[in-house]
C-alpha cells in the first residue's frame, strides 16, 4: 500500500533515509561562518602588537605585590616563588590546589553523574517525587525562618514586628505548591516515565555522551578562540610603561580605537551564537538519534501511512551528526541566533529588575515570560526540524499545530517538570562535589597554615572553581538527558498522530505514559499489529458504543 506524504503535521522524511532532504535557513548558517572567519581574521592581524605587550609584561613587570594588578598578572603567567612563605601572594596555592578542584572534582562529577543516571533508571518516580517534595518543603521553611528571623529583631519599642508575617507568603506557597502537585501527579508520572526512557535511549546509544563531549570540546575551543582575540584586542590596546624610581613596577594605559570596538562587538557576537550554536548542534543530534531509536521497527516514513520495511542504519549517532553538520546545519544556526537574542534579553531583563524600582521589575518579568515561551518555542521547533527535514520556521508551525491538538500545557508542565528534576539534581550533586574538593584542598595543600584571609581566600576560589567544573559536567548529562525527554515526548506526539492510519506504538511503554488514564467512559481496545504483543489504549467511546479515537497526551 502506498499512500501521499502531503500531511503537514506529520513526519515526512525518516531519519534514517536522508538522500532527500534539502538544506534549509542557509543564509544564517553563511552569516555563522562569515563571522567565524572575522574572528580568526582579527586573532591574527592583531597577535603581533598583543605579543609585545605581553612580551614587556613578562620582562620588566617583575614585582608580584599584591597592591600591583600587572605584577599579579605576571605572578600567574610565570608562577610565583615557592619560599614567599608569608602568604603575600596566594597564587601559587591556587596552583598548587588546581589538580583537586579541577582534576578531583571532574573524576568525582563523572561518579556522582553516573550514580545519578542509575537512580533515574530504577527509581524514577521516586527521585522526581523527592525532588518536587523537597523544593515544596525548603519554600515552607524559609518562610518560617524568616518570619522567626523578624520577630526575634523586633520588640514593643523596636523593630515592625507586623513584618513577621509577610513571610508567611511563603508558606502559603507552599501549600498551593503541593496542591499542585497533587492535581499534577499524573504529569509527574509521565515525566518519571520519559526521564526513565531517557537513561534506556543513552544507554542504547553511550556514544551521545562521547559526541556531546566533543561538541562541548569543540565549543571550549571556540571560546579560547574568541577570548583569545579579546586578549589580543585588549592588550594591543593597552600602553605599559615602568615606573620612575621602581624597579619592576608597572603602569598601563588603555584606549580602544572606533575599529577595536567595532572588533569587539563582532567577537562578542560570535562568541554569544558559537555558545548557542554548538549546544543546538547537540541538540539536534540528541533528536534525531532519539527519533531513530524510537522509530526502530519502521521508518519515520511509514508514519505517514506506508508500512514499507525499515530502512536500518548502523551508525545512528554518525548519520545524525552528518545530517546536522550538512543539511540541518542553517536550521540549527536560525535556531541557535534566537536562543543566544533570548538570552541576551533575559540578562538585560534581570539588570532591569535590579535597578528599576518596583516598575522595572515587573516590565523584566513580562519580557522574562515572552522571551522564555519563544525559547521554548524555538527548543522544540528544533527538534521537529530534526525529526522532519522542515525548516526551522515550517518546524515552528507544525508544533503550534501538534500542540492546538494535543494540548499545549501539558507540554510545558511535562518539560518544567523534568527540568526542575534534572537541574535540581546537578545542583545537589555539584555542591557536594565542591565540598569534597575543598576538603582535599584544606587536606592536601594547606593543611598545617595558619587560618587567615589568603587561607579563607584559596578554599573559597577552590570551591567555586570545583562547583564550576562540577556544574559543568553534571549540567551536561542533565540537558542531554532533558533533550531526550523533549524528543521522545514529540515521537509519542507524532506517534499518536499516525496511530489511526498505522494502528500500532512504535514504544508502547512511552506511549501509554503519555496517554491519558483510562476513565468510565473509556473503554480498553486489545490490539496485537502484526502478530506482536497484545497492548492496551483507552479510547473515548461515542453513546453508541463503537471507540472512535485515541486518547491524546
Amino acid at each position: 500500500m502506498s499512500t501521499s506524504m502531503t500531511d503537514s503535521t506529520g513526519v515526512s522524511v525518516s531519519p534514517v533515509e536522508l538522500r532527500g532532504r534539502r538544506a534549509q535557513d542557509v543564509c544564517f548558517l553563511a552569516t555563522h561562518v562569515a563571522l567565524f572567519v572575522a574572528t580568526v581574521a582579527i586573532l591574527i592581524s592583531t597577535a603581533s602588537a598583543s605579543s609585545d605587550t605581553l612580551q614587556l609584561v613578562l620582562d620588566d613587570c617583575t614585582n608580584t605585590s599584591v597592591n600591583q594588578t600587572v605584577g599579579i598578572l605576571r605572578a600567574g603567567l610565570v608562577g610565583a616563588d615557592d619560599s614567599d612563605d608569608d602568604n603575600t601572594n596566594y597564587v601559587a596555592d591556587l596552583v598548587k590546589a588546581a589538580p583537586y578542584f579541577i582534576g578531583a572534582a571532574f573524576g568525582l562529577a563523572v561518579l556522582f553523574g553516573v550514580l545519578w543516571m542509575a537512580l533515574l533508571r530504577y527509581f524514577a518516580k521516586p527521585v522526581v517525587y523527592g525532588t518536587l517534595v523537597v523544593k515544596g518543603i525548603i519554600l515552607i521553611a524559609l518562610g518560617l525562618y524568616l518570619s522567626h528571623v523578624v520577630r526575634s529583631s523586633c520588640s514593643l519599642t523596636t523593630g515592625n514586628c507586623a513584618a513577621a508575617s509577610y513571610p508567611y507568603v511563603l508558606c502559603v506557597l507552599g501549600g498551593l505548591y503541593f496542591l499542585w502537585l497533587f492535581c499534577a501527579r499524573r504529569r509527574i508520572a509521565q515525566t518519571a516515565m520519559l526521564l526513565e526512557q531517557s537513561v534506556v535511549v543513552v544507554s542504547t546509544h553511550p556514544g551521545l555522551f562521547l559526541l556531546s563531549a566533543v561538541v562541548l570540546l569543540v565549543k571550549g575551543f571556540v571560546i579560547l578562540l574568541c577570548f583569545a582575540a579579546y586578549i589580543f584586542l585588549i592588550a594591543g590596546s593597552v600602553t605599559v610603561t615602568q615606573t620612575a624610581g621602581a624597579p619592576g613596577q608597572c603602569t598601563f594605559d588603555f584606549h580602544a580605537s572606533t575599529q577595536t570596538e567595532v572588533m569587539l562587538v563582532a567577537v562578542t557576537i560570535y562568541l554569544y551564537w558559537s555558545v548557542q550554536f554548538w549546544r543546538c548542534l547537540r541538540f539536534y543530534v540528541t533528536a534525531l538519534t532519539t527519533g531513530i531509536w524510537y522509530f526502530e521497527k519502521e521508518s519515520l516514513a511509514a508514519q505517514e501511512g506506508t508500512l514499507a520495511a525499515k530502512d536500518y542504519t548502523r551508525a545512528p549517532i554518525c548519520t545524525s551528526l552528518r545530517t546536522a553538520l550538512t543539511t540541518g546545519a542553517g536550521t540549527i544556526a536560525f535556531s541557535s541566533l534566537v536562543v543566544a537574542v533570548c538570552e541576551m534579553l533575559k540578562r538585560m531583563a534581570r539588570k532591569q529588575s535590579q535597578n528599576g524600582g518596583l516598575l522595572g521589575c515587573l516590565i523584566a518579568v513580562c519580557i522574562m515570560c515572552i522571551v522564555n515561551y519563544i525559547e521554548f518555542l524555538t527548543r522544540f521547533a528544533l527538534v521537529h526540524a530534526a525529526l522532519t527535514g522542515k525548516s526551522f520556521c515550517a518546524s515552528g508551525r507544525s508544533f503550534l499545530e501538534t500542540c492546538n491538538r494535543h494540548g499545549f500545557l501539558k507540554v510545558i508542565i511535562v518539560d518544567y517538570l523534568a527540568a526542575i528534576t534534572l537541574n535540581f539534581g546537578a545542583l545537589v550533586f555539584g555542591l557536594l562535589v565542591a565540598a569534597l574538593s575543598v576538603a582535599l584542598v584544606q587536606t592536601s595543600v594547606l593543611n598545617g597554615r595558619t587560618a587567615d584571609e589568603e587561607h579563607t581566600a584559596v578554599l573559597v576560589v577552590s570551591g567555586v572553581c570545583a562547583a564550576l567544573v562540577a556544574s559543568v559536567v553534571l549540567v551536561f548529562i542533565a540537558e542531554i538527558l532533558l533533550n531526550v525527554v523533549d524528543a521522545a515526548y514529540s515521537c509519542v506526539v507524532l506517534d499518536l498522530d499516525n496511530h489511526s492510519r498505522t494502528n500500532t506504538f512504535h514504544r508502547p511503554v512511552i506511549a501509554q505514559a503519555v496517554l491519558i488514564k483510562a476513565k468510565p467512559d473509556h473503554v480498553a481496545v486489545v490490539m496485537s499489529p502484526g502478530g506482536g504483543a497484545s497492548y492496551a489504549v483507552a479510547q473515548p467511546v461515542v453513546p453508541t458504543g463503537r471507540p472512535v479515537t485515541y486518547a491524546m497526551p
